[in-house]
């Protein structure tokens, strides 16, 4: 189970790594780059730790999870 959540944990950084990246990429203003090179990464991070992660505030199980996963991870790719 360790190794599992380990992967999964290295998947989440990649993903907010690649919406940084993606982000400070943009053919945008300056700011524009700023803004969504560090907001859209926490965004991501926020909706991952209120609704996804193991101790999230708002807990969201089965189908949902799974849909809400797909949708970060495709947003991420």
């Amino acid at each position: 189970m360790g190794i599992h959540l380990a992967i999964r944990f290295i998947l989440e950084i990649c993903a907010l790594v690649s919406l940084g990246y993606w982000g400070f990429h943009t053919d945008q203003g300056y700011m524009v780059k700023v803004l969504l090179g560090i907001g859209s990464p926490l965004l991501l991070a926020i909706i991952w730790g209120t609704f996804v992660s193991p101790k999230a505030s708002i807990p969201v199980r089965g189908m949902k999870r799974l849909c809400l996963e797909l949708i970060i991870f495709g947003i991420a790719t």
